[in-house]
């Protein structure tokens, strides 16, 4: 049976991301880690969002960064840009149209979306709509002082990561052909929060 992990919710303070990374990118980067936090499993994005077409991609990255070039991985193509001391941890991908969840087979940062006809359904562009984002597992240590950085976008390209290198196995979707307005909210009536599974030190 798994080991009973505590949640940790974020509350994401969304600003714009440094010019380096792409300008259609939104990122939080404000929680430092105060001791090593260690992330294992299942984790998920829940956020409130408005778009003034009926449908787009929600793409969701989470980001390791350091004070230092510690975090940089050493996949080939990655090492393009030795200045920028971040490493992508995993990523997680949904259609806005999509967004419906099946609360009875969603679990704790595994929301279920059913993907099916039924359930599709296009966005009334000018609406304010909840959207849940199952990120894909992952295990990471957060060293003290690091970042959790985590990127919300609506594209991502065949080059590699974010744009920034050539890690070509990195999955990617084709981005709509028509120009789409983002409005993420992060007010008190639409709290957006990230939720990781955190390991107790003394279970590691």
């Amino acid at each position: 049976m798994e080991k009973v992990k505590h949640t940790l919710k974020i509350m994401i303070v969304p600003s714009l991301v440094p010019s380096i990374r792409s300008l259609f990118d939104v990122a939080s980067c404000k929680h430092s880690a105060p001791d090593d936090i260690e992330v294992t499993g299942s984790l998920s994005l829940h956020f409130w969002a408005e778009i003034d077409q009926a449908d787009t991609n929600w793409i969701i990255i989470l980001k390791d960064l350091g004070p230092d070039v510690s975090v940089q991985t050493a996949r080939e193509g990655e090492m393009e840009w030795p200045q920028v001391p971040e490493r992508e941890v995993t990523r997680g991908w949904l259609k806005a149209s999509h967004r419906a969840v099946d609360e009875e087979k969603s679990r704790l940062g595994r929301p279920f979306h059913p993907f099916t006809r039924s359930a599709h359904e296009p966005v009334l562009p000018g609406k304010i709509n909840k959207y849940d984002v199952e990120i894909a597992p992952t295990s990471n240590v957060f060293k003290r002082d690091h970042r959790i950085c985590v990127e919300i976008t609506s594209l991502d390209v065949p080059t590699g990561v974010a744009g920034d290198s050539a890690v070509e196995y990195i999955p990617y979707h084709i981005c709509s052909s028509k120009t789409v307005v983002h409005k993420i909210y992060r007010c008190q009536q639409y709290p957006s929060h990230l939720l990781l599974p955190i390991i107790p030190q003394d279970e590691r």
